[in-house]
C-alpha cells in the first residue's frame, strides 16, 4: 500500500511500482507535484498483478504522464484528478484493460498560490476536489 505521500520536484516519476508485482495494490490519497512523471505501475514483464486500485491521487505539473500502467496490471483507476501534465493518462488495454473512473483535470487550487514554491498542499475550501474523491 502506497498512501497518503507528498511527492515534489522529483527527478523520476512520483511513484513507481515495477517488477512481479504480487497481490492486491493500493495507490491512493497521494500528492505529487512537478518532476517527470506521477505515477507508474507495471513494465513490461508478463507477471500480472491481480488487482491494482489507484484512487484519490493528485498529479500536477508533471513533465510525462500523470498515471501510466503497463500491458500486464489488472487496475482500478478512479477519482484521480490529473492537472498541468504532459499526458493525463497512458493505459494499457491489451492484453488486460484497465478500467478509469471519474478522471478528473481541474486545478486543485491548494491553499499556496504561489505555483513557484508551493508549501501547503491542502486544497482551498472553493476547490471542486473537497469531497470529489471515492471511499472505496
Amino acid at each position: 500500500m502506497v498512501e497518503n505521500n507528498i511527492v515534489r520536484d522529483s527527478i523520476v516519476n512520483g511513484i513507481t511500482l515495477g517488477g512481479s508485482l504480487n497481490g492486491t495494490i493500493y495507490v491512493t490519497n497521494n500528492t505529487i507535484v512537478g518532476g517527470l512523471g506521477g505515477i507508474v505501475v507495471g513494465g513490461s514483464s508478463e507477471a500480472y498483478s491481480p488487482s491494482t486500485f489507484i484512487t484519490n491521487n493528485i498529479v500536477v505539473d508533471c513533465e510525462g504522464t500523470g498515471i501510466r500502467i503497463g500491458p500486464y496490471q489488472t487496475a482500478i483507476v478512479d477519482s484521480n484528478d490529473i492537472w498541468g501534465c504532459n499526458d493525463d493518462y497512458a493505459l494499457a488495454e491489451l492484453p488486460v484493460p484497465t478500467e478509469l473512473r471519474n478522471a478528473l483535470s481541474v486545478n486543485p487550487l491548494f491553499v499556496s498560490e504561489d505555483p513557484v514554491d508551493i508549501d501547503d498542499f491542502r486544497l482551498a475550501l472553493n476547490s471542486t476536489l473537497v469531497e470529489a474523491g471515492t471511499c472505496d
